[in-house]
């Protein structure tokens, strides 16, 4: 019966994992399709959520461990929000990445236009 119970808990941990895999698949695919959009705003909400996120996350530690805050302490919180800021530079790299493709296209399709009407 134990054995069963370890099979069980191993399977459901590998389903959430596989469920987690795919929702961050899916906001890397919604940062793509948001950085393609004409406005240059779109295309940092995840960024600026997942920025947020993370000085939620260090000011929360920050705030439960006040009583003991030190120097060791405010290097361990420079680490987590390095850390929880590694989604936040995945998402501003697709960022700038795209929009440098999307502004190298544009310029291309206007310099193609501009001389086939000179010629």
């Amino acid at each position: 019966m134990g054995f069963m119970s370890v099979l069980v808990l191993l399977f459901v941990m590998l389903a959430i994992m596989f469920v987690m895999f795919l929702l961050w698949v899916g906001t890397l695919v919604l940062e793509v399709f948001l950085s393609r959009m004409k406005q240059r705003w779109a295309g940092l909400i995840l960024p600026g959520i997942s920025f947020v996120i993370s000085l939620i996350i260090v000011i929360g530690i920050a705030y439960e461990a006040r009583s003991m805050f030190d120097f060791s302490m405010f290097w361990d919180l420079c680490q987590i929000f390095l850390l929880t800021n590694i989604g936040t530079a995945i998402y501003l790299l697709i960022y700038f990445f795209v929009r440098y493709r999307r502004k190298k296209k544009l310029n291309a399709a206007s310099q193609t236009n501009t001389t086939g009407q000179k010629g």
